[in-house]
């Protein structure tokens, strides 16, 4: 499959705008236990103004919602699919004040975003790279954090021990049996998604990745009981 193919099938997953929605709603991937984590690191280093540079940025709920306790001074947020940027708009509204929202595929993107970041966050995004896709991609990252700057991704998470279809297959089996609030073909959509375009990493998959990249420290403060999901944090 060649690149433009994946990325059209990347994007016309996340226009169904329900499925995304749900995942948010029921907190399916961690998305309450991410914005707890980013909350309490921003208050044990003392950052109340910060700048945010978020890729895969969806409907920028994080950022909406951590924008109700800090005050971000700059935003901008990359995403594929306009849809979501559109809804974007609307929860920065009033938030964020003038926030820069890019419509298009990131590690196009991110070199020519203007200027450096305090926090540069990425959600369920970087695990549709291959290996060097992502280090170069954390590498890219690494250039727009301001020293002493902060990464924080979460994402897709294998076991030491199992292989990337392994995890792929026990994380689908899992959404199947727990994830009540979709349809069989939402279910459906949701295994040809992974099967297809998700390439997961273990923890030191992940940690190799970004020491390829530069970062000379390396966080792991936080995984679902499934094991499915895990917060990271890489600082340079």
């Amino acid at each position: 499959m060649n690149t433009e193919v994946k990325l059209e099938e990347i994007k016309a997953f996340f226009d169904d705008w329900d499925l995304y929605t749900k995942v948010i709603e029921q907190n399916y991937m961690i998305h309450a236990e991410v914005l707890a984590y980013i909350m309490r690191r921003l208050t044990e280093l003392g950052w109340s103004d910060l700048s945010v540079l978020e890729v895969g940025c969806g409907d920028a709920h994080v950022v909406s919602e951590l924008s109700r306790f800090v005050n971000i001074e700059r935003y901008c947020g990359i995403e594929l699919s306009k849809i979501a940027l559109e809804f974007a708009t609307t929860k920065l509204k009033g938030k964020v004040e003038d926030p820069i929202l890019i419509n298009g595929e990131m590690a196009e993107e991110v070199s020519g975003v203007e200027g450096k970041f305090d926090l540069i966050l990425a959600g369920y995004t970087i695990h549709h790279l291959d290996k060097a896709g992502k280090q170069a991609f954390l590498a890219a990252l690494r250039k727009k954090l301001y020293p002493g700057g902060l990464l924080i991704v979460y994402d897709i998470v294998h076991r030491q021990e199992e292989t990337k279809e392994d995890y792929i297959n026990r994380a689908v089996d899992f959404f199947d049996s727990e994830w009540n609030a979709f349809s069989s073909e939402q279910l459906a959509s949701i295994r040809d998604h992974m099967t297809q375009n998700d390439i997961p990493e273990s923890w030191e998959g992940w940690r190799n990745a970004a020491i390829e990249s530069g970062y000379g420290k390396q966080r792991f403060p936080y995984y679902d009981q499934n094991r499915l999901f895990g917060i990271m944090e890489f600082l340079d």
